[in-house]
């Protein structure tokens, strides 16, 4: 079976931006902050990557919900499938995993159903790899600050190999601008109080122009 980690999560991500299914040049994703799946270099890599090499996408923006609040439809679909699952766990057990494509097709009773794309070992990329081959610098931005990923909402990619940080803060009420800020002082607030950083993707000056065959990536060991 699958694992769930960033190559798995971001492969699923790349097969996506590659499909018909996915019309616009411009790419806004959802999801919560789990640093394992997707708040991390290996997924932004990959972003840089399909920005560079996919000529239909130019930019993709990557909006993290508010902790606490992370509720979103995809928790829905979760939940629907797992009504479904439990009901035919009544009649028998799952023997092998590719009856879980029929549970999940099966689980929407109103509407279209859901789709399902399955995937095989060639499907799985190596992220690592591929952050290895962008570069280092995931630490510091533009203006030479360490980056608080934590902290950070809304990271957008583009292909002018940069990668911009957003994050929204309390201005200080002293002269000067935004004071000292720590994690408990990052909220959505107005527009005016946006604080936008960027940093280099990759190499101390960038990654440059190459643009590596994702085969290089593919994976051996894991299976799905």
């Amino acid at each position: 079976m699958a694992k769930r980690g960033a190559n798995e999560i971001g492969s699923c991500l790349y097969h996506h931006l590659r499909s018909e299914d996915c019309k616009s040049e411009h790419i806004f994703f959802y999801s919560d902050n789990c640093v394992g799946q997707n708040k991390n270099k290996f997924v932004f890599s990959l972003y840089l990557f399909c920005v560079l090499n996919i000529d239909k996408v130019k930019t993709i923006t990557h909006m993290f919900l508010v902790k606490g609040h992370t509720q979103n439809e995809g928790d829905s679909v979760h939940a629907c499938i797992e009504k479904e699952k439990n009901r035919l766990f009544k009649s028998g057990p799952i023997y092998v995993p590719a009856q879980w494509a029929t549970v999940i097709r099966s689980a929407r009773k109103r509407g279209t159903p859901y789709k399902v794309n399955e995937i095989d070992t060639k499907d799985i990329f190596d992220l690592k790899t591929l952050c290895a081959e962008m570069g280092e610098n995931y630490v510091k931005n533009t203006e030479n600050e360490k980056v608080i990923w934590k902290n950070v909402k809304i990271v957008k990619v583009s292909d002018d190999l940069v990668i911009v940080l957003k994050e929204t803060v309390v201005m200080s009420l002293r002269s000067g601008g935004p004071g000292c800020v720590n994690s408990s002082e990052f909220k959505y607030g107005d527009p005016g109080d946006e604080k936008v950083k960027n940093t280099t993707f990759g190499r101390e000056n960038g990654p440059g122009r190459r643009h590596p065959d994702v085969e290089e990536y593919q994976q051996t060991n894991e299976t799905i």
